[in-house]
């Protein structure tokens, strides 16, 4: 990966972490410290569908503004626990 890509795909995240924010905005649910590629939400489980789209939504759109080119499909996992099964 070229030194360019690799700062387009830090936007990218840099973006994605923006528009979770903001639409998370009036639900119950935020944004936990994130490690590496993984964003962690935290929310209730009344509302784990909608968070899922959320997150969805925001990363692919992101990565769609930043690399047009490169098609970007994320898959939001639900787990009750940080480091649990999901």
């Amino acid at each position: 990966m070229t030194k360019q890509r690799c700062e387009e795909f830090f936007d990218g995240f840099k973006l994605a972490l923006y528009f979770i924010f903001r639409g998370l905005q009036g639900i119950d649910g935020r944004i936990i410290p994130t490690l590496h590629d993984k964003k962690i939400i935290e929310a209730s489980d009344a509302i784990e569908d909608q968070v899922k789209a959320i997150v969805k939504g925001a990363m692919e759109e992101a990565f769609k503004q930043i690399i047009p080119e490169v098609p970007f499909v994320a898959e939001p996992k639900i787990a009750h626990a940080w480091g649990g099964e999901i």
